[in-house]
C-alpha cells in the first residue's frame, strides 16, 4: 500500500512540511492544485502516530473511514424514510459494496433466472397479463442493480489517496442527515379531513415532536458541509443534494423551510473564494491529464442514467461495417447475432422504461435515491474514470436500489393476485331511497 507513487508523494510532502495546520492555507502535499486540508489531516495522523505509521496502520484508517461512511448512511436513510427495515437494507447493500462481496453477483444470477417463474402466474384464473409483464420487467431491472455499478474496495480500502473520497463521504452524509431530521419534524401540510380518517385519539402511530435544540441541526449541517468541502472537490454537489432532501420532504407532504439553504450555498461560495485565493491559478498537469470531453463523458452519463444504454451501444457495434464484414461469410451466425442483439436491446429498454414509470408513481423513495446519487456523481463524468469517484454516489444509490426492490415486490404481489371484480351497476335511484324533488 505504501509503495504507490501517489502515496509516496503525499507522505514525502507531509514529512517535508511538518506543519499540519498549514494545509488549510495551501495546496495539498502533491501540489497538483487541490484544496484538501481535512483529508490530508488523516494522513498526518498516520504520519505522527508511530503505531499506525505502517502499511496495516494506513489500512486501519482506511477501514475506519469506510465504517464511518456506512454509519453515516444509516443515519441519513433513517431520517429520510423513518423506516428501520428500509434503512437496514440500504446500509447492508452499501456495506457489501464496500467489500465487493462476490455473493451479490451469485444472488443476482439466481434471481435473474428465478423471475422467469412469474409468467406462470398466468396459468391461474383471472390474472392480468399486463401486470405480470410489468412485474417481470421491473424485477429484471431491480435485480440487475443489486450488484452496484462499480467496484469500491480497490481504491478505498486498498488505496491510501482514495481516502479523500471516503473522508468526504463521511462528512457529506453527516451534513445531509441532520438537515433531513430537521425537515422530518417540520409541520405536515394541513389536508381536508375525510370520512375515513381515524380520530386523533384512535391513531396508533406515535407523533414525534422536535426537541428544544432542534434549531441546531441546520448549524450542524453547515459544520459538516464545511468539513466535506475541505476533504474532496466532489463535495461541491452537497448544497444541491440538500435541496434534494428538501424536495424529498416536500413530496412527502411537509412544509420545507428553504431559508436555511441560503447558508448552505453561502458556504459553497466562501469555499470557492478561499480555494481561488489559496491555490495556484490555472490547471495543473495532473488535472489536464484527468479532464476529458467528447463521447466518453456522454457514455458515462448514459450508463448511469439508462443502464440499457449499454445494450444500445452493443447492438450498434454489432451493426458496424467491420463486424458485418466478418460475419457475412456465415449467414446463420450473422442472423443469430442480429436477433440476439435486438432481443437484448428490446429487453433492456423495456425494463428501464417500466422501472422508471413504476418509480414515478411511487415518489420519492426510489426516484429520490436515483436522482440524488446521479447528482452526486455528475461532475465526475468529465474526469477519466476512477472507482473512488463512485463511493459517495453509490452510498446514495443504495436508497434507490432498496426502493426499487420494494416496488418490484409490490408488483409481484399485485401480479399474483386475482383481478378485482367490477361491482354491479347501481340503480338510480337505488331501491328504497327517498323520492327526489
Amino acid at each position: 500500500m505504501l509503495a504507490d507513487s501517489d502515496t509516496r508523494g503525499l507522505l514525502a510532502g507531509i514529512a517535508k512540511r511538518d506543519a499540519p495546520l498549514s494545509w488549510f492555507a495551501s495546496d495539498w502535499p502533491i501540489e497538483n492544485h487541490f484544496y484538501r486540508p481535512v483529508s490530508t489531516l488523516t494522513l498526518e495522523l498516520n504520519h505522527r502516530v508511530e503505531s499506525i505509521n505502517n502499511d496495516s496502520g494506513f489500512g486501519l484508517i482506511n477501514a475506519l473511514l469506510c465504517i464511518l461512511s456506512i454509519g453515516a448512511l444509516f443515519w441519513l436513510v433513517r431520517e429520510l424514510t423513518d423506516n428501520p427495515l428500509f434503512t437496514a437494507m440500504a446500509t447492508a447493500f452499501f456495506a457489501l459494496w464496500n467489500i465487493d462481496w462476490a455473493g451479490l453477483s451469485a444472488i443476482s444470477a439466481v434471481l435473474q433466472y428465478s423471475i422467469w417463474l412469474i409468467p406462470f402466474v398466468l396459468l391461474l384464473p383471472n390474472r392480468d397479463y399486463r401486470k405480470v409483464l410489468a412485474a417481470l420487467l421491473v424485477c429484471a431491472f431491480a435485480i440487475r442493480e443489486i450488484t452496484g455499478i462499480s467496484s469500491l474496495s480497490g481504491l478505498t480500502l486498498g488505496w491510501i489517496p482514495g481516502r479523500t473520497a471516503t473522508t468526504m463521504t463521511v462528512f457529506a452524509l453527516c451534513a445531509l442527515a441532520p438537515y433531513a431530521r430537521f425537515e422530518r419534524f417540520a409541520a405536515v401540510k394541513v389536508k381536508p379531513l375525510a370520512s375515513t380518517d381515524l380520530p386523533s385519539t384512535k391513531s396508533s402511530k406515535h407523533v414525534q415532536t422536535a426537541s428544544k435544540l432542534h434549531f441546531l441541526l441546520p448549524i450542524l449541517s453547515c459544520i459538516f458541509l464545511a468539513l466535506a468541502l475541505g476533504s474532496y472537490e466532489q463535495a461541491v454537489m452537497v448544497p444541491g443534494l440538500l435541496v434534494g432532501v428538501g424536495i424529498w420532504f416536500l413530496l412527502s407532504g411537509r412544509k420545507v423551510r428553504w431559508a436555511w439553504h441560503a447558508a448552505f450555498w453561502a458556504l459553497l461560495v466562501g469555499y470557492l473564494a478561499l480555494r481561488h485565493s489559496v491555490l495556484p491559478q490555472g490547471v495543473s498537469q495532473y488535472q489536464n491529464q484527468q479532464f476529458r470531453s467528447g463521447p466518453g463523458v456522454w457514455m458515462e452519463i448514459g450508463n448511469w442514467v439508462l443502464p440499457c444504454y449499454e445494450n444500445v451501444r452493443t447492438f450498434v457495434v454489432c451493426l458496424s461495417p467491420d463486424v458485418m464484414t466478418e460475419l457475412v461469410n456465415n449467414i446463420a451466425f450473422l442472423i443469430w447475432t442480429i436477433l440476439a442483439g435486438l432481443a437484448a436491446l428490446l429487453w433492456g429498454v423495456s425494463s428501464n422504461v417500466a422501472a422508471y414509470v413504476a418509480m414515478a408513481k411511487r415518489l420519492p423513495m426510489a426516484f429520490g435515491g436515483w436522482a440524488m446519487s446521479f447528482l452526486a456523481f455528475l461532475p465526475m463524468a468529465w474526469l477519466h474514470r476512477f472507482d473512488h469517484y463512485y463511493y459517495f454516489p453509490m452510498a446514495l444509490r443504495s436508497v434507490f436500489v432498496v426502493g426499487l426492490l420494494a416496488i418490484a415486490y409490490q408488483m409481484i404481489v399485485t401480479a399474483c393476485s386475482p383481478r378485482s371484480l367490477q361491482a354491479p351497476p347501481r340503480l338510480d335511484p337505488a331501491p328504497g331511497s327517498l323520492p327526489r324533488p
